[in-house]
Formats: structure tokens, C-alpha cells, sequence
């Protein structure tokens, strides 16, 4: 009879520990969520835009990425011009912070709640913004973005 008793807390205890692992396991699986090629993008682009790094900042566009103002208002074309626009804007700013409020990923499309926290060159007032910033992704590069007023 002893025997049996302690075959079965042997048993049990070779399966409570079986359980905790494999509990362990799926919160482990949970913690290091794989980030998608698509979000690896756009997260990229965010790191290097509050580094300020024009350079780092351009790297995941596609060359003729298309820039839209509005949902249907067409801005420009081209990671040149995108050059050129960001040049300017980072030289206009002594401070600049984009700070991601919540994201959406869905595939090749990664949509941003953005808010913008900058102060202009001279000025002691600090000015903020945000937006909704739709990044679509084609052929491993951000190929299209929309921008909207979140309001």
C-alpha cells in the first residue's frame, strides 16, 4: 500500500511539472512575439526619424515610395523628394519626438496612431501634433504612406 502511495505522488509530481512547463512555455511563446517583416519597417523608420538619422530613416522606403497628405490627397513620389522634405524638416527643428500611441498590423499594412512633439529653431514654445500614419509594405520596403488627422 505504501508502495502505491508513493507511485502516486511520484505521478503526480511528474505531471504537475509537466503542466508547469508547459504553462512556462506558452508564456515564454507569449513574451517574444515575433515582430513581422512589416512592423520591423515601420518601427525602424520611427527609431531612426526620433534619432533624427536621415540616413537609417530612409533605409526601409522603396525608391518610389508614394507620399499622401491626406487619404486621397497625393503629396510626392520618391525617396529623393522624401529626402529632400525630411531635410528640411529636421533642420527646422531644434527638438523632434514621435511618440507611437498605439499600432495596428494587419499583413503588409501597419497602421500608426502618432503624436509629434517638435519646437522650431528660435522659438521657445513647443508645438504637437497627431496623426494616423497608414504604411503599406510591397517587395520588403515601405511603398505607400497615408497620412490623416485622427480627429
Amino acid at each position: 500500500m505504501l508502495k502505491n502511495i508513493s507511485l502516486c505522488i511520484s505521478l503526480f509530481f511528474i505531471i504537475s511539472c509537466q503542466s508547469q512547463k508547459s504553462s512556462s512555455e506558452e508564456n515564454t511563446w507569449v513574451e517574444e512575439k515575433e515582430i513581422s517583416l512589416s512592423e520591423r519597417l515601420v518601427q525602424d523608420q520611427l527609431d531612426a526619424y526620433n534619432n533624427r538619422d536621415l540616413d537609417a530613416f530612409l533605409i526601409p522606403y522603396s525608391d518610389s515610395v508614394k507620399i499622401y497628405n491626406s487619404l486621397d490627397e497625393f503629396g510626392y513620389q520618391g525617396k529623393e523628394s522624401m529626402k529632400g522634405v525630411y531635410t528640411q524638416w529636421f533642420g527646422a527643428l531644434d527638438s523632434l519626438h514621435c511618440e507611437l500611441v498605439n499600432r495596428i498590423v494587419s499583413g503588409n499594412t501597419v497602421i500608426d496612431h502618432e503624436r509629434l512633439s517638435f519646437r522650431r529653431r528660435g522659438l521657445n514654445s513647443v508645438g504637437s501634433s497627431e496623426a494616423i500614419a497608414i504604411y503599406k509594405i510591397k517587395d520588403g520596403k515601405i511603398s505607400e504612406v497615408r497620412f490623416t488627422d485622427p480627429n
